[in-house]
């Protein structure tokens, strides 16, 4: 070790070394002479199952060892060899089994990404909700003393993650993990495994014949597991959420696509192969906003925005809509109905370790430090929760090489959530009761849907049609819309809606200074600032785009806007197609203007013009 210039050692691979110390059933020369020399050296072989980790017809064997030095001996916190990995493929009559490795750093994190999960479907809920509400209990005097939310964040997460461990069993994922998986499938699958293994050493008619028997055996037998699973899955369907039980058996039943992400071009039209290179890649087109051309940008505008933060003087155009009850204490009734609304039937925890289902069956305790936490959030505008894990959806029908193929989808903390929801309920009772959005705006609105804005927008025509005018419609849609949103000026246009002082300074927590980690298939990158952009998976990004982009389209007499989040349509009526086109041109530049001003860019390709109807 000396040589290498390293103090702890760890050596894992095939040794060809076998040795009853480690669980062979019989020991070797080059065993017996590795296990003299381990022992002159202070070196152990930390291979902490019994399995054979290389099988062959005349035998197993325990050959694929783990040597290491004793501190990294200790470090060790698990291992075991993975028997399922060739179950269904093909496997050969000889050959070494996956040994599992699990080292233990600071803090572990079991992610989805491992071959081994924390199995959130057979924990003891009560007992393990009991057990943080204890943990809680007995500190919860000292905790109400504190007065920084990130510290007493800091504090549960770090609770939540020792109790995982502790209420929480781990499983060996493999690709036949299915919920309708049982021990007689396991055995008639080993059964299979044997008479193929047999047939390829042996290939005659006997053979054959036991392997056809064994594979009709395993087929009728996963028939039979699956059909029971329906129909067990059939009685607990929910008429009023159909969707959720076919979502749940495309996952079981088809194959699951996790989508990976192929290569990829970078400006240059360079392919990238590297998933950390596509990660940078991703980073710089959708998170530092080149795709906005600043030197067209209104300049004058931006620096008057940024003169004015929100702790200053109102200018005098601003609402008086200012509601000081929207910065006042999160109640108790607010944290619950916030919680009630939280749906737990997703199947894995957030990037913090919290499920949801802990959520909802949380205990008082529980509630009080999360009441004392929001509280806080909302006296001191610090905001704990500002990490987020994103991964990429592709866009259908899109160019897979090109980076605009995907979406950006923010995974942020359950318990964060919970107060985004809070606040959002207030900013939206806020805005109904002042009539703060336009009519026109059907998107992340109570009552209001794509249906309604179909409604309206056949509606007008129809209308018109018989009023007999020439009519005309353009279609826009925004380029990269929630990433692309400036959040000095998201600050100012909640200010203009009279949001409160107390309440920017929460939201501002919420929107500065926050870090992301990009996923990109296995690749997940360092933190990165997040610069610009509304996250996207956030609670409270909807209504805060609806409220960015409310004043864009002025309505007029002959021009009806409508629009569904991003999505914006301008109808046009004139009695001849010069007065159309001449309103046509005066609204597009009217929009223009708008978007220089605020930062935003369109979609130019997507533009379209329908114009000049005759009926």
């Amino acid at each position: 070790m000396s040589n290498l210039g390293c103090q702890e050692l760890c050596i894992i691979g095939d040794l060809n070394a076998r040795h009853q110390s480690w669980f062979d059933h019989t020991s070797n020369r080059a065993g017996n002479l590795l296990s003299s020399y381990l022992y002159s050296k202070d070196l152990f072989v930390t291979n902490l199952h019994q399995s054979p980790t290389f099988l062959c017809l005349d035998g197993s064997r325990v050959i694929d060892l783990s040597i290491s030095t004793r501190s990294f001996a200790n470090a060790i916190s698990n291992q075991y060899v993975d028997d399922t990995t060739e179950l269904f493929t093909g496997a050969p009559a000889r050959g070494h089994l996956p040994v599992i490795t699990e080292i233990y750093l600071e803090n572990p994190v079991i992610t989805n990404n491992n071959q081994r999960r924390y199995n959130w479907k057979n924990v003891d809920w009560n007992r393990y909700c009991s057990a943080i509400d204890m943990t809680i209990e007995s500190k919860l005097t000292h905790l109400l003393l504190s007065n920084s939310p990130t510290q007493l964040w800091g504090w549960l997460n770090n609770i939540v993650h020792k109790l995982n461990k502790e209420h929480v069993p781990v499983k060996n994922v493999s690709h036949h993990s299915k919920p309708y998986w049982n021990a007689d499938l396991s055995l008639l699958s080993n059964e299979v495994r044997e008479a193929r293994q047999r047939f390829k050493y042996r290939s005659n008619e006997y053979n054959k014949n036991r392997l056809d028997n064994a594979k009709d055996a395993f087929s009728e037998a996963l028939k039979a597991a699956q059909t029971k699973f329906i129909e067990q899955q059939s009685l607990a369907i929910n008429s009023a959420k159909p969707d959720n039980f076919w979502h749940n058996f495309k996952n079981t039943f088809y194959k699951n696509h996790k989508n990976p992400m192929g290569n990829l071009k970078d400006e240059q039209g360079n392919f990238l192969i590297d998933d950390k290179d596509k990660a940078n890649a991703l980073y710089r087109s959708m998170f530092l906003g080149q795709h906005l051309d600043t030197a067209s940008l209104d300049k004058e505008w931006h620096d008057k925005i940024l003169q004015h933060p929100p702790s200053n003087p109102k200018p005098s155009h601003i609402s008086s809509f200012s509601s000081p009850k929207l910065s006042t204490q999160i109640t108790k009734e607010e944290l619950v109905c916030a919680i009630n609304s939280t749906d737990h039937t997703k199947t894995n925890s957030d990037p913090d370790g919290f499920h949801p289902k802990l959520i909802k069956l949380s205990k008082p305790f529980f509630h009080m430090l999360l009441l004392h936490i929001f509280n806080l959030v909302m006296k001191t505008g610090e905001w704990p929760w500002k990490t987020g894990t994103v991964t990429f959806l592709p866009k259908p029908g899109k160019d897979a090489t090109s980076v605009n193929a995907y979406r950006p989808i923010t995974l942020t903390s359950y318990i964060g959530k919970l107060l985004e929801r809070i606040l959002e309920s207030r900013i939206k009772n806020h805005i109904e009761t002042n009539n703060l959005l336009p009519t026109f705006q059907h998107g992340f609105r109570k009552n209001f849907s794509t249906d309604t804005y179909l409604f309206h927008l056949l509606s007008y025509v129809e209308h018109h049609k018989k009023s007999r005018h020439k009519v005309a419609a353009l279609f826009l849609d925004f380029q990269k819309a929630f990433d692309s949103i400036w959040l000095e000026g998201m600050l100012y246009r909640l200010e203009e809606i009279g949001i409160p002082s107390a309440l920017l300074k929460v939201f501002r927590g919420f929107l500065c200074n926050r870090t992301i980690k990009l996923k990109v298939n296995d690749f997940c990158s360092e933190d990165k600032p997040h610069v610009i952009g509304l996250p996207q998976g956030s609670v409270l990004s909807p209504i805060f785009f609806s409220i960015f982009i409310r004043d864009m389209i002025d309505p007029k007499p002959n021009l009806k806007p409508l629009q569904y989040a991003d999505d914006a349509t301008i109808l046009f009526f004139a009695n001849d197609s010069q007065a159309l086109s001449t309103q046509i041109n005066s609204a597009a530049t009217a929009v223009q203007q708008w978007l220089l001003r605020w930062r935003l860019k369109l979609y130019c390709s997507k533009m379209q013009v329908c114009h000049a109807i005759e009926f």
